[in-house]
């Protein structure tokens, strides 16, 4: 594996993290939300980690 997919792996995986963060110090979220931000965060990770695998 070369350096450039690696770092696009490392960047696919974390992606999504300050979004998360941010909704939950700025945002009034219930566990539900949270819950529901996660879910669609691992969908959105695992469609682009799919994506970057078949580059």
């Amino acid at each position: 594996m070369n350096v450039s997919n690696r770092v696009a792996r490392i960047i696919v995986c974390i992606w999504w993290w300050p979004f998360v963060l941010a909704y939950m110090a700025f945002g009034d979220l219930t566990a539900t939300q949270i819950l529901g931000l996660a879910i669609a965060s691992l969908i959105g990770t695992a469609v682009m980690g799919f994506f970057v695998s078949l580059s």
